[in-house]
């Protein structure tokens, strides 16, 4: 990090302290899932404000940079925020600061230690298909939606197009970058409602993502790639396909994450014990 420019504003009345910053030359221009360097897109939402700890009883600070997104191949084909705007998150968190949104109510974190790092991958069997899963966190998982509409077509990627192009689903999906993405575009959202129920209104994952700055659907390029969302909202999807085939969904789900509770909670002890004897 490197400081640009400090300044006081409202010296007599409410003095707060701006602090402006940039990354370094190595950390620019990077991807906020795969940590590799790329090119930028634009520059976002512009510059952004982070509370740091205040000085004394009166004097507020904070944290100013701008907060560019970047265009990545490698991770997803879509557009995601810089790992400096990922970086001052995170630094946000760990120093006290407070963001401009509650961290609690934003449920994709993409922690510093996620970053160049391979995520963790499993398979839910359900009634003899097998649907990936994948996670970087232990608490976000995201779950293959062309694994689970092969259950109803041969032609996965049309049916995830024709699910996402109802008006309750864009108002479900809608809400819920709502809730979790500071970075939601409401405005293209209302674009893409207004035109649902439309005979002509087509929509897909890729649209979504790049219209909306999503982060609640991803895609991934490849032989074993594929269209994946957040679980809330693959939990949806499977209740379009069948009520049936969502409940054997939900039951191998649980099992995976009672064995990764499992996994932890021996991590933890086994900690606990080393500590001890240190």
């Amino acid at each position: 990090m490197v400081v640009e420019n400090v300044e006081i504003e409202n010296p007599e009345i409410n003095p707060t302290i701006i602090i402006s910053v940039r990354p370094t030359k190595r950390d620019s221009c990077r991807c906020g899932i795969c940590g590799k360097k790329c090119s930028g897109y634009d520059r976002g939402n512009g510059k952004r404000r982070w509370r740091a700890l205040d000085i004394g009883n009166s004097s507020k600070v904070y944290l100013e940079s701008d907060s560019p997104r970047v265009w990545c191949k490698m991770s997803e084909s879509a557009l995601h925020i810089s790992v400096w705007h990922d970086r001052m998150q995170i630094q946000a968190d760990s120093d006290g600061f407070s963001l401009p949104f509650d961290p609690s109510e934003r449920v994709i974190r993409r922690e510093s230690h996620t970053m160049g790092r391979k995520p963790v991958s499993d398979t839910i069997h359900a009634k003899g298909f097998d649907i990936r899963i994948y996670t970087f966190d232990f608490q976000n998982e995201f779950i293959s939606l062309t694994d689970i509409a092969k259950y109803k077509s041969d032609d996965p990627n049309a049916t995830i197009c024709n699910w996402m192009r109802s008006r309750e689903t864009l108002e479900f999906l809608g809400l819920w970058e709502s809730l979790h993405n500071p970075d939601f575009n409401p405005l293209e959202f209302e674009g893409f409602r207004s035109q649902a129920g439309l005979h002509a209104f087509t929509m897909s994952p890729t649209k979504w993502i790049t219209g909306v700055s999503a982060i609640g659907i991803v895609t991934k390029a490849g032989r074993y790639g594929g269209t994946f969302a957040h679980a809330d909202i693959a939990l949806e999807f499977a209740s379009w396909i069948s009520a049936e085939f969502k409940l054997y969904i939900v039951k191998d789900y649980q099992r995976i994450k009672r064995d990764e509770n499992s996994r932890l909670s021996l991590g933890w002890n086994l900690n606990r014990e080393i500590a001890k004897l240190n």
